[in-house]
């Protein structure tokens, strides 16, 4: 005889997030209008998470289940455009994601899983060749791409909860497996100005060295689509009297990392 197989079905509620679906025309809009336009998009960010929170009220209603998780099975910026240039695979939009990522992050937010759309092609992929389906060609390293490197390479696994005294800066902070290395990631919204920050660790003490990655380029819409335009730059910099006082360039995100004596 066959044994009893039992089996349970999950549906967890999925969802499609892109970017304000706007396009900027075909001719160059220039500095003024093309900053405040990403600033609208970065801006937007809030928007994106008061509506994940609003869809958790709503499957709660609907289903009688409490803390529904999430699924994100597409997320990028919804930039179709090709001329000037395709601002999905624009520093601006890089900026966008990332900011997306530190919303999925948060546990409150619910969000089980999510897929940025999508790693490789020519059109909407974060890594750019043309002919690997045929197993030939280079690969071009977009925007997008640098993101997940400096979320990969420099951020912790454990979150931590920081405080955050500015309107400009998006930050999230975490903790490296042994719990030595404090990492903090944060994007400058700010499109035009340097935004200065203090950063004070609260109950530890830290080494005088402090490491930073930097991801940006020479504007917000620069892209890699003719050249390495964005890519990350490391630094360091020292910390006095156990603070760490940084400069954050415009239109920028920037890992930094902190160590535990």
């Amino acid at each position: 005889c066959s044994p009893r197989l039992s089996s349970r079905l999950l549906i967890e509620p999925t969802y499609h997030t892109y970017g304000p679906g706007q396009t900027l025309g075909k001719k160059d809009p220039g500095p003024e209008k093309l900053n405040g336009f990403f600033k609208d998009v970065l801006d937007n960010l809030e928007t994106v998470e008061s509506y994940y929170k609003e869809l958790g009220k709503k499957f709660e209603k609907a289903t009688g289940r409490k803390n529904i998780p999430i699924a994100i099975t597409e997320y990028n910026g919804a930039f179709i455009q090709l001329e000037p240039i395709p601002y999905r695979h624009s520093l601006g939009t890089a900026l966008f994601n990332a900011g997306l990522m530190q919303i999925f992050m948060r546990p409150e937010n619910n969000i089980l899983m999510a897929n940025y759309w999508q790693f490789v092609n020519s059109y909407w992929g974060m890594v750019r060749n043309d002919s690997f389906m045929d197993g030939a060609g280079s690969y071009t390293k977009r925007p997008n791409f640098y993101v997940f490197k400096l979320f990969k390479e420099h951020f912790g696994k454990t979150l931590l909860n920081p405080k955050v005294d500015s309107n400009s800066l998006s930050v999230s902070a975490s903790l490296s497996d042994d719990c030595r290395k404090i990492y903090l990631m944060v994007i400058n919204k700010d499109m035009k100005k340097d935004t200065g920050a203090r950063i004070v660790i609260k109950n530890s003490v830290l080494s005088k060295k402090a490491y930073l990655w930097t991801l940006n380029g020479p504007s917000v819409d620069s892209t890699n689509e003719t050249g390495e335009n964005v890519n990350i730059k490391a630094s360091e910099a020292r910390l006095k009297n156990g603070e760490l006082n940084i400069i954050f360039q415009p239109h920028s995100m920037t890992s930094i990392e902190l160590t535990r004596n």
